[in-house]
Formats: structure tokens, C-alpha cells, sequence
């Protein structure tokens, strides 16, 4: 815990030093210590683990509602699409977009 702190204290202070602009940053950057402290401890979905998502069987829309809820239930802020051998919708076919875009 007393490590924590000091790692968000020196991170704070790295961050506060490297500001070669005058006054707050306007394109939605963090430049405060108490919103870089929020953000660690709760990231938004942008800086959380995106993993591959294995597509290798018949994908149908139920298994992707349910693998979505499931990893959103798990805090996971994005997926990487990752067609694997076995796939049985065919790879890049319409079927195929139209569940990516699903």
C-alpha cells in the first residue's frame, strides 16, 4: 500500500514537471493529480486490457452477446478479432462482416 502511494505520488510529479504549456491542457488530457488518481484507480474502457477474442467455430449473434456481457462484466474495454484455424463462418464472407458489425 505505502509502495502505491509513492509510485502515484512520483507519477504525479513527473506529470506535473513535463507541462511546457501554460494553464490546463484543452484536448482532454490529464493535468491534475487528482484526476490522474481517479483514473488509475478506475481506468476508462480506452486503457483497459483489450485481449484477442478467438473466433474458431460456427460464431453465431448469442455467443457474441454473451462473450461481450461476460467480458464486460470483467471490466475488458475492447477485444482484437482473432479468426483462428476451425473457424467455421468463412473468413471475411459476408456472414463475417455482418457479425463483426453486430
Amino acid at each position: 500500500m505505502r509502495l502505491r502511494k509513492w509510485l502515484i505520488l512520483i507519477t504525479c510529479v513527473v506529470f506535473s514537471s513535463c507541462d511546457s504549456q501554460k494553464g490546463p491542457f484543452r484536448d482532454g488530457r490529464i493535468n491534475d493529480c487528482g484526476t490522474l488518481v481517479k483514473e488509475f484507480k478506475n481506468p476508462g474502457s480506452g486503457y483497459r486490457p483489450a485481449p484477442l477474442w478467438v473466433w474458431n467455430n460456427k460464431v453465431s449473434k448469442e455467443d457474441i452477446e454473451l462473450s461481450l456481457a461476460e467480458l464486460k462484466e470483467q471490466g475488458i474495454g475492447g477485444v482484437f478479432f482473432h479468426p483462428r484455424r476451425g473457424l467455421i463462418t468463412e473468413y471475411l464472407s459476408e456472414e463475417w462482416f455482418y457479425l463483426v458489425a453486430f
